[in-house]
This record gives C-alpha cells, structure tokens and sequence, in this order.
C-alpha cells in the first residue's frame, strides 16, 4: 500500500486508470473514464483540486508490458483497474508486474468480476497481495470514497483509519489483515442523474484518439434488471429497479459518439425496449446515422418479455439499418432448468412472440443458449437446439461460466444443485449433467455449426425434417456417435468428425464457432461419398431408404453451394426440382414442426437452374468463423439469400 509520508504533498496524488481488452473496446475504458468523471465533479469538484488524473490509453491483450512500462514511467501513486471476466487474467498481469516495481504504488482493481462476498473477496486479497484494495458493487462513490482516503491522509495510520469508513472497499492493512467495509447503497435514479458523461466530459478523448479501427463503444441508457437469473450478474444490479439515465444527457451522447465516427454502438442496457422512451431513443441512433453516417450498427439485448414497445424498437433499428439481425437471449427452453436459475418469468411462448414480430419484419434472427445449467442433460439441449431449428433460427450455444457475485456463485446454491466447475470457473458437472453429458453437447453443438450453419447439410436437414419428419439436432447427434462408434464403416464422417469439428479446446467460453485446416480438402473432394454416408446413416437409425429424384436434388444443390477449388464461377446448375421456390415455402412456414395442409413437397416442384452468380474459386481449404450469423462458407446464391 501507499505510505502517505512517502509522497510529497505539495504534489498531486497521480492516479493512472489502466484499461487493456482482447480489442479495445471489451475493455473497461468506459468504465474508467466515467468513473473519473464523476470523482471530478463530486462534492462540488473537492478531489478536482489536488488529485492528476492520467490519460486513459486502449491497450488489447498483447500489449500488457506496454502497460506496465506506462506506469513505470509515470510513476503514479495509484493505478486503477476494472475487471471483466475477460480482463481478469490481463489485469492481474499487469498489476502484479506494476507491484514488482513500484512496491509502493497501490493497486486499486473494482469491476464485475470481482467478488463482493465476505470470504471469497478475502480470498482474493490473499491470492493476489500484488492488490491494495479490493472495490466492490458500483463504482463511482466507492472510487470517491478511496480517493478521499488518500488525498485526507497524511501518514499511514490516518489512511488505514480513512479506509475503514470507506464504504464498499475490502482492503489490506500495512500489517496485512484483510479488512472489509459496510457496501455502499446503490445510486438512486436521482442520483444517477448527476453522473457526468465520460464522452461529453473529455475522459475519452486520448482514448479516442489513438483508435485508428475498432471505433467500437458501449453506450447505456439505465441501470438495472428486473429479473433474478442465477447466472447473470448484470452490474450486480439483477432483481433491482431500472433507474434511467436523463434523456438530454442520451441524446447528447449519441450526438458525440456520430460526430466522432463511431462505427458500432453496444447498448448495454439489460431489456433494451422495456421502457416507453426506448422507442425514442432508437429512432435517436437512426436519425444520427442520417445526419453523420454513424453509428452503423448497434448491439441490443431486447427485453425478455415481448410487448408492442419491443416491436416498435426492433422495427425502428431495422428499418434505420442499424440491426442486420434479432437476437434471443433464451439460455434454455426446459422448464425445470428455467425454475432452477429462477429464470421462471420468461417464458419460452415469449420468445415464439418475439419470433413471428422477426418474421413479419423479415428480419433474420439468431438465438443464445447455454450449455451446463442446472436441471440440463443431453437431451434437454437436443430440445433446446430443435426449438429453434423448426422455427428456423440461427443458435450459439456457451458455456455456463460463473459469475462471482451471481447467485449462482453461492455455496449454498452450488450445493443444492452440486456444481462443479473448473479453474475458470465454467460449469463442468451438475446433479443433472453429466461429464458425458458435457461431452455429447459440445460434440453435438460443434456438428451443428458443422453441418448446419456452415451449409454443409443445411438444407438437407431442412428437406429431411419436413418429409421425413426425422428431428434435425437429432439426425446431427446421431452423426456424432456413429462418426465415434462406427469409423471404419463411415470413414469420410469420421475424419470430417476428428479433423474438422474438435480443433478446439472443449467445455470452455473461448472456443472457436468454426474453424478446419488446409488438410480438410480430403472432406471436399469425397462429398458424394459423404453424401452416401448420410444415406446409409438414415437407413441405419432410422430405417428410411433416401432414394428418388428430390433426394438427388438436395445432394446436388449440397455440392453445388460448397467452394470448390479451381471451381469457375459464374455457373448454372441444372436441377431436378426448383429448390428455391421449395425452401421458400419452408422460410415461410413458422414451425417444421407444423407443416400446413397445402405443403408441397420437393418432388412436386419443376426443374430450375439454380446460379451462382459470383466468384466461389478458393486457394485452400482453411477456414475459420465466429459469427453465426454470415455464413461465410457457402457459396453466393438465391437460396443463400432466403435467408434461411
């Protein structure tokens, strides 16, 4: 910790906030720069007046010694730092190797993923003696609070004494214990009307102007989530009243953020839509974006519960080009999991609600899961994954990681539900799932961004569900026990299934959605062996012989939107059936699971062409995704461009 009698009082306390992500804007920047906005005005600018707040700087992850190096060269008394769960191991990095050197700089770190629990934040202090002081819940009073501390200090003894009335801070003593203060009281929505923008009060402009790409940054509206899901640690701010943000200070910043060409907004509001004024707000972002050209996009979590304020924000964003797809934060469809992480308000018929207002719109639509909730198994998931396949929507499927100061985090909860998880916290086992339940998902779920959203069997999924009525995630589940069981006997799967889909690490939040190497040519160039694969397969699980001229079209459409190497493009090719105007009808269907009365099958409809009208030639085979959403693999096509 800082000796006060160390530091020279006729100079500034000198705080450097260190902000480092992946890409600069998942790290806490914001965070930071509205923390220090606010310490800059609090009680009538009292901590403006001998406190020298540093510049905030974008740091991404290789660039951690950069940090250190800062610092060194700053030689700052305190260095502030804000944890995400995806920061966490980078700011401890840095703030340890900033301890090695300057042992008498104190470390200050706060944020989301630092533990507000009594013991467990104790534990953390005592993990990690490289941290000073450990802030908890938000930030912007409790960073007052140590400020004060230390400005009001003039020796050691009176800043351990100031400590202790600081609230919301655990803290190490020069002796070593760990002490821990009463939490600070959450702003009321007065209050939170005073806190002072971080884009209008200039904390962001060195940030800003050292960002030559990634002109990406979050933007919220209010605090605070009505609901209580186990899983989710929204700013410690779940089962809390929404307290909004003042709508001047709203509309300047999306003014700020236009003129400043920031290309893509993240809303970080719980239930964007929730609130009447949302709609406003949304039409706000458009007419920005017609008066600067930005933002060009906004990330939105729309509120859980449908109503006809959430249709009129997604209609507004979508018709202002600001959303290019609808996402559904539906973690699972199972009841019995839904009332396990008390996620029991939001019911999945919201959610069918939600997708028929996609539907009318035509706006595509993309569906999260979670993999590892309590009351989950294999074949809740299988179920969980066939919702949305019947209904036609695009799913990402993570890991259940938990939060520190989630519920979910509690011993008691972890107890009654017997969690295990490993060194990063991501759920391994529950009373219900299972490590070979763990297994089949990530297996089943990798096949899936495999054969579906990469189009490998895509529209012969579709095809095979409607007129055979054989369930799509089961046929891939399936898949992946014969390519594990059966290998000699279906040797283009089976490589397909080692080579292509497990190349990365399993059960963990950081995988890679898609991604195969050069060598994956031997799968490309033995499709129609695959293809008899796929055939023998159905005839083997499902006693269902594939034969006849629709059956043949779906293979040869298969191939034909599949890169090919030396492939020339533009071509036509010549089908049996029109499959355009056939997956057509099925875009317009709102469940396969419910086929109307006048459904025509493949074999009704007549032959067509079928063009692929850009270049599909391809170098090599290597390829990596992590968007669900743009299909990169398959080639440009009508059919591609259904949508579907």
């Amino acid at each position: 910790m800082l000796l006060p009698n160390q530091r020279n009082h006729d100079q500034p306390l000198k705080v450097l906030p260190i902000a480092i992500g992946r890409v600069p804007h998942e790290s806490a920047a914001y965070s930071l720069a509205t923390l220090i906005s606010f310490a800059k005005q609090y009680d009538h600018g009292e901590l403006a007046d001998g406190i020298q707040f540093l510049p905030l700087f974008p740091f991404v992850n290789s660039q951690e010694d950069d940090a250190v190096t800062l610092a060194i060269r700053e030689q700052p008394h305190i260095v502030v730092l804000s944890s995400f769960i995806w920061t966490h191991q980078q700011n401890l990095y840095i703030a340890k190797k900033i301890k090695a050197n300057l042992p008498n700089t104190s470390i200050i770190i706060g944020g989301p993923n630092i533990p507000k629990r009594e013991q467990v934040c104790s534990e953390f202090l005592n993990a990690h003696p490289f941290i000073d002081i450990a802030a908890r819940g938000e930030g912007e009073v409790v960073f007052c609070n140590i400020l004060r501390s230390y400005k009001h200090s003039t020796n050691t003894e009176q800043l351990e004494k100031n400590l202790e009335s600081a609230q919301g801070i655990t803290f190490r003593k020069i002796n070593g214990d760990i002490f821990r203060t009463n939490d600070q009281p959450r702003f009321t929505e007065k209050e939170l009307s005073s806190v002072i923008s971080p884009f209008l009060s200039g904390e962001m402009d060195a940030f800003l102007s050292h960002l030559t790409n990634d002109r990406v940054l979050p933007f919220e509206t209010n605090r605070g989530c009505p609901y209580g899901c186990t899983f989710c640690d929204w700013g410690s701010a779940t089962l809390e009243k929404v307290s909004k943000i003042p709508m001047e200070r709203i509309l300047s910043d999306i003014e700020f953020l236009g003129k400043n060409k920031i290309e893509k907004i993240f809303i970080t509001d719980a239930n964007f839509g929730m609130l009447a004024r949302d709609k406003d707000i949304a039409a706000a972002l458009v007419a920005c974006k017609e008066k600067y050209g930005y933002p060009q996009h906004v990330t939105v979590n729309y509120s859980k519960n449908t109503n006809q304020r959430v249709v009129d924000v997604i209609d507004t964003l979508w018709r202002g080009n600001l959303v290019h797809f609808g996402l559904l934060s539906a973690q699972t469809t199972d009841q019995q999991t839904l009332d396990n992480i008390d996620r029991w308000n939001i019911k999945p018929e919201q959610y069918t609600k939600l997708l028929e207002v996609f539907r009318e719109k035509h706006i595509p639509v993309a569906a999260d899961l979670m993999i590892g909730l309590p009351g989950q198994n294999t074949q809740s998931f299988i179920n969980d994954m066939q919702f949305f396949f019947e209904r036609k929507v695009l799913t990402n499927a993570y890991w259940t990681a938990i939060l520190p100061n989630s519920p979910m985090a509690g011993p008691s909860y972890k107890e009654k539900y017997n969690i295990k998880t490993d060194e990063k916290n991501v759920i391994q086992t529950t009373y219900s799932f299972s490590k070979q339940d763990a297994g089949a998902c990530d297996n089943i779920f990798r096949a899936y961004q495999f054969l579906f959203r990469a189009g490998v069997l895509r529209y012969f999924l579709y095809f095979l569900q409607a007129e055979y009525k054989i369930s799509g995630i089961n046929f891939i589940h399936q898949w992946t026990l014969i390519c594990q069981q059966e290998e000699s006997r279906h040797p283009i799967s089976s490589w397909a299934f080692r080579n292509m889909l497990n190349t990365g690490e399993p059960n963990t939040i950081h995988y890679q959605f898609i991604h195969w190497k050069r060598d994956a040519v031997f799968f490309f160039e033995n499709l129609d062996g695959f293809y008899q694969e796929i055939k023998d397969i159905c005839q083997t699980i499902y006693s269902t012989t594939l034969t006849g001229s629709s059956v043949k079209t779906i293979f040869d459409t298969q191939k034909s939107i599949m890169p090919q190497l030396g492939a020339n493009q533009p071509k036509d090719v010549q089908l049996q059936h029109d499959v355009v105007s056939y997956f057509q009808q099925i875009n317009n269907i709102i469940s396969l699971a419910e086929l109307p009365s006048d459904f025509k099958p493949l074999q009704s409809f007549p032959s067509a062409v079928l063009h692929l009208p850009t270049p599909g030639k391809k170098h090599g085979y290597g390829f990596m995704s992590t968007n669900a959403q743009k299909r990169e693999w398959e080639v440009d096509s009508a059919l591609k461009r259904l949508g579907i």
